[in-house]
């Protein structure tokens, strides 16, 4: 892992602990085993450094979900295989999750809307041609997203809390049965 690397885990594991305002250089250097001016060398400061772990974060989960797509024939696998990688990926790594909700619902996530739709560019485009065929329901994209992910977002928040056991197969897939339920179209209900 290079410098780089070991800054943004640092970053990460210090947000899950300590949220983004008790952040500071000098603890993400102490984490990362590196001098405080190196992390300058690679960010400009505390908002390019949050920017670029919450990119880092959104390829890593977009890169999961996207295999998941593409190890499927069938589209109605497709979408379900992604609701399924999507939950598994934020239950292996739940230091992205608790970061990704954080950034969310921050004004960090103002300044990088440009990024965020470049980064999910395909999964806009896959979730509009599901529409077309009739797979989910003629909703508009981002009702869409809400529908599949914000849900999984509540029961993953309730798993770090530990008010659910999502680690339990039958319960996760009792969760994306429901899910899909809710967004799934006629073409692939048979109505």
């Amino acid at each position: 892992m290079d410098k780089r690397e070991r800054i943004l885990e640092a970053t990460l594991h210090l947000v899950q602990q300590q949220g983004f305002y008790h952040l500071n250089m000098k603890k993400v250097a102490a984490a990362a085993g590196v001098a405080a001016g190196t992390i300058y060398l690679y960010f400009k400061g505390k908002e390019e450094l949050i920017i670029d772990l919450y990119r880092h974060v959104l390829q890593r989960y977009l890169t999961a979900v996207l295999a998941a797509q593409q190890a499927e024939a069938d589209p109605v696998e497709k979408i379900q295989g992604m609701l399924r990688a999507y939950l598994r990926f934020f239950l292996a790594h739940p230091a992205c999750f608790s970061f990704t909700q954080q950034f969310l619902l921050s004004p960090f996530s103002f300044k990088d809307q440009e990024m965020q739709l470049k980064l999910m560019a395909s999964l806009l485009v896959f979730t509009a041609q599901a529409r077309a065929q009739g797979l989910v329901k003629d909703l508009p994209t981002e009702l869409l997203l809400s529908l599949a992910t914000d849900p999984l977002n509540g029961m993953l928040g309730k798993w770090r809390l530990g008010l659910t056991d999502l680690q339990r197969p039958e319960r996760q897939q009792q969760l994306l049965a429901a899910y899909w339920a809710s967004i799934a179209g006629p073409a692939a209900t048979g109505g």
